[in-house]
């Protein structure tokens, strides 16, 4: 092989070897999905005293609880679970999913959370939210057509 060959060759070994480093250091990264923008956060929001305690509103239909974040949440980025209990031997139609910031006017989040959704769960590693009292509205409805509705508001302090 001529030297400038085997350069390539050499110069072609280094840099697959360096994808190789780039690829274990980007597997230990972790990516947080921005849950609410600080853009979001500034907006006008709904009064908080609407929020009814983050009380499920149910009689027939699904159920809704978050596990993750905790409503004194210390500081971002956290952990995100949602969990949707179907009703009585219903299922939860995935569909009819919707989930909104409690600002004014309210802001989809839909298409950011849905994407993480296993069976009956939305479950995220890390989300970030800014520092402040947030309010999330989540509606749901069963394979039967009942509705499942929470308000839930937590405190990022951090």
């Amino acid at each position: 092989m001529s030297g400038r060959a085997n350069g390539r060759v050499k110069c072609g070994r280094l840099l697959s070897l360096g994808w190789i480093f780039w690829l274990m250091a980007a597997a230990d990264c972790t990516y947080a999905l921005d849950l609410i923008t600080y853009e979001e956060a500034r907006m006008p929001t709904r009064p908080f005293d609407e929020l009814e305690g983050g009380s499920n509103f149910i009689l027939l239909g699904p159920s809704i609880e978050i596990l993750w974040p905790k409503k004194e949440l210390t500081s971002s980025p956290f952990r995100l679970e949602i969990h949707f209990i179907p009703g009585d031997s219903a299922g939860i139609n995935p569909d009819s999913i919707d989930i909104r910031y409690w600002s004014n006017p309210p802001i989809n989040l839909t298409s950011r959370l849905k994407p993480f959704l296993k069976g009956n769960v939305i479950a995220i590693a890390e989300v970030r939210a800014p520092r402040g009292r947030h309010g999330i509205e989540i509606k749901v409805k069963d394979s039967k057509g009942y509705d499942g509705y929470l308000v839930y508001e937590f405190d990022v302090h951090k």
